[in-house]
């Protein structure tokens, strides 16, 4: 079987939601066998009958979970409760993203002195405005709590980025920028937020096999939790590929894209994620630093890695999750599961990743066009 860990979860995530890619995949191979006799009404009607079919599996399974944890007094169960994905309506008074947020915002509340919960709030906010993930975005509510716990963490810097880019404001964008090449240090907080949905799914892990039964698709509470644990981080991200596109930006002060350059090189190495170090290289390549090599190294790299343990079973990757949640970064994860079974953790000159390898990442290419024609 395909070993999915990280880089390759069968989960893809929008504004706090995740759409599991199984069943809907199945529906697709099931629908293509009957396409001379389908209609596009019909395939329409297939699709909503297999979103209530996911949303019943959701609410089903997850529910429960989702209740006891808005019951508890902490407001870390609160957090979580915010994030787990039950595809309701955003109306819908108990699950939707309107009650979630609330939950999210109490959160924030009690626990001013929780860097996780603060961090959360501020980058994972269950939407309740039209639009959804489409919609403008305002500044967090949080950001200056944020700041205040965590102005060493240059991440913690990416929505004042993110207002300054909006606003047009190039001495800003800059000033953000220096902010996060200057600080010490990067962290996007999923490993501890992770390690706190392994253990929620590993004490419900009946409600997770019961979804797991209903999509047909096996369901293990440390690689949900981890996949889980990945989805705040790529949002925040976008501002900063968009502010250090040199091609877009032919007139600004080439010190942007030097700093940018920076902050390229400090994903790259101090990521402690393939997903932040990818950024990492996106930054590089968006600035057109010069000096690609050690990104495209460590590109090859990683993709090579994980082709050499693609082939693993569920407790591969269950190993393979576990050591993360342990020793907290990835590539060494993934060097050490490699070297366990004999083989180099650099692959021979001559070999490419394949096909399958390639991930998308959400540059904000859709974004940027859409305030282009704005303007």
């Amino acid at each position: 079987m395909r070993l999915n860990i990280l880089f390759g979860w069968t989960l893809m995530f929008c504004c706090g939601t995740a759409l599991a890619e199984a069943p809907s995949t199945q529906a697709a191979a099931a629908g293509s066998a009957d396409t001379a006799a389908t209609t596009a009404d019909g395939e329409d009607q297939a699709m909503v009958e297999l979103g209530s079919q996911m949303q019943a599996a959701y609410r089903n399974s997850l529910g429960p979970v989702y209740l006891k944890l808005r019951e508890s007094a902490q407001p870390r169960d609160w957090m979580l409760a915010s994030q787990l994905f039950l595809m309701a309506a955003d109306d819908d008074p108990t699950f939707g993203n309107a009650a979630r947020a609330e939950l999210l915002r109490n959160a924030a509340a009690a626990a001013p002195e929780d860097a996780l919960v603060q961090w959360t709030a501020m980058v994972a906010m269950p939407s309740v405005v039209a639009g959804g993930c489409a919609a403008p975005r305002a500044a967090p509510a949080n950001l200056d709590t944020v700041l205040r716990l965590e102005s060493d963490n240059g991440l913690a810097w990416l929505p004042v980025l993110d207002q300054a880019w909006r606003s047009k404001d190039a001495l800003a964008v800059d000033s953000a920028l220096a902010r996060i090449a200057a600080a010490p240090r990067y962290d996007d907080h999923s490993l501890e937020y992770g390690r706190l949905l392994v253990k929620l799914f590993r004490d419900n892990a009946d409600s997770l096999q019961q979804l797991g039964a209903a999509l047909e698709v096996p369901m293990d509470p440390v690689q949900y939790g981890l996949a889980l644990s990945q989805n705040a981080v790529m949002k925040p991200m976008v501002a900063l590929n968009q502010a250090c596109d040199r091609k877009r930006q032919p007139d600004a002060d080439a010190r942007r894209f030097a700093i940018c350059a920076d902050i390229g090189q400090r994903l790259l190495h101090d990521g402690r994620t393939t997903l932040l170090r990818h950024y990492g290289d996106q930054v590089l390549q968006a600035a057109g630093a010069p000096d690609r090599d050690e990104a495209e190294a460590q590109r090859r790299e990683i993709a090579w890695l994980y082709d050499a343990i693609s082939d693993g079973d569920i407790a591969t990757s269950r190993r393979f999750a576990e050591l993360l949640v342990r020793d907290g970064d990835e590539l060494e994860v993934l060097r050490q599961m490699v070297r366990e079974r004999g083989i180099p953790t650099t692959p021979p000159p001559t070999w490419q990743p394949s096909a399958r390898e390639h991930v998308e990442i959400d540059d904000g290419e859709d974004e940027a066009a859409a305030a282009a024609s704005e303007d």
